[in-house]
């Protein structure tokens, strides 16, 4: 679900497209990719229920390729390392919801078990973009310290310069002027 929302932002910044149709198209291309890592896995009886720690891999190669993917500034090497995330997602998260629910039916029920899922992802998602509001406040912050340095430090340059230049008009045989 984030990365949907941090294509939006990416590339505009990243790949210099202003438009609406290229996020929505890697969106899009990412969601089918997701069913096609989770069919393949299956096919392929990699993961059953039995053996689903076998997809723990995977969820640490997501991280790892997002990390890979942000640093890129091409349309090709994005739509590439968002096949191999939507690849991965599949074979990971699938696996995992499908434990989920087939746990959560022996204890207390599939749909409290997604709801305590749902409610820890969109509390993790609440906290990150808690801490991103806080960094962003944090650099506005810093910026705003900068400009007044900068102010202050032109003003200091502005006095010294008008205090120069008086010494010089005095040096030079100008009246000096009387203050207050």
């Amino acid at each position: 679900m984030t990365l949907r929302f941090l294509l939006v932002l990416w590339v505009p910044v990243a790949l210099g497209i202003n438009d609406n149709t290229t996020p929505t198209t890697l969106n899009a291309m990412v969601a089918m990719v997701i069913v096609l890592g989770a069919a393949a896995a299956a096919a392929a009886k990699l993961v059953t229920l039995e053996m689903v720690r076998r997809c723990m891999p995977a969820g640490v190669l997501i991280g790892v390729m997002v990390v890979v993917f942000s640093l890129q500034h091409t349309l090709l090497n994005a739509y590439l390392l968002l096949m191999v995330i939507g690849a991965l997602w599949g074979f990971f998260v699938v696996p995992l919801n499908a434990l989920l629910q087939a746990r959560g039916k022996e204890s207390v029920g599939s749909g409290n078990a997604i709801a305590v899922q749902n409610l820890g992802e969109n509390s993790a998602m609440l906290l990150m973009l808690m801490l991103m509001l806080m960094l962003m406040l944090m650099l506005m912050l810093m910026l705003m310290l900068m400009l007044m340095l900068m102010l202050m430090l032109m003003l200091m340059l502005m006095l010294m310069l008008m205090l120069m230049l008086y010494t010089l008009a005095i040096k030079a045989g100008e009246p000096a002027v009387a203050t207050g």
